[in-house]
């Protein structure tokens, strides 16, 4: 009886593992790389075309459909990107997690240094937070002037050729962060 409860148990934990194995890798597929860049186009298009004033800046919206700043992708990647103008300077800021579920931390790093790719600030200073919730952070400020080079700079959606480089690119930039852990504490 006990081995063959231990079996059982064992047997669970491998399927569990076979299931995420498998979703990692559909998450970290060439296709779903290639989606997210086409995903960012619009997302970019979206954020510029709703700028808000840096007092407005939004929640995340109830029904995420709805609203064009939001990026859901086939692997429940989802991203929710706002520009904000400020007095000397314009704010971006994105979010970034799994949908219904834990971003892991190499999900949350690889995706979010790789929207900085596709976004081309990644020589700008920028900062990566998680949130207690998993939910990764990313912001960065430009000038008027940068910000007006950023509007003009179309998204360059790679090549898939190209991927194996960026993959490189995203894995050492990986090595060379720190992010923080930011906690969040509701009022009363």
């Amino acid at each position: 009886m006990f081995w063959t409860i231990l079996v059982i148990i064992a047997l669970v934990i491998l399927l569990f593992m076979m299931r995420r194995r498998a979703a990692y890798k559909r998450l970290f597929a060439d296709a779903h790389f290639l989606e997210i860049a086409e995903g960012v186009r619009h997302l970019k298009a979206a954020a510029l075309a709703r700028m808000e004033k840096s007092e407005q800046k939004s929640a995340p919206p109830d029904n995420p459909n709805n609203d064009p700043r939001v990026l859901i992708t086939s692997q429940n990647l989802c991203v929710f990107y706002t520009i904000s103008e400020g007095e000397e300077s314009f704010d971006h800021h994105f979010s970034l997690g799994i949908a219904k579920g834990y971003t892991a931390t190499p999900v949350g790093e690889t995706f979010s240094l790789y929207l900085a790719h596709l976004l081309a600030f990644a020589s700008q200073h920028f900062t990566i937070e998680r949130s207690q919730n998993g939910i990764y952070h990313v912001e960065w400020q430009l000038t008027p002037e940068t910000q007006e080079t950023f509007a003009r700079t179309p998204v360059k959606i790679p090549e898939r050729a190209e991927l194996p480089a960026i993959y490189e690119r995203l894995e050492k930039w990986r090595g060379e962060i720190s992010i923080q852990q930011t906690e969040i504490s509701l009022p009363g």
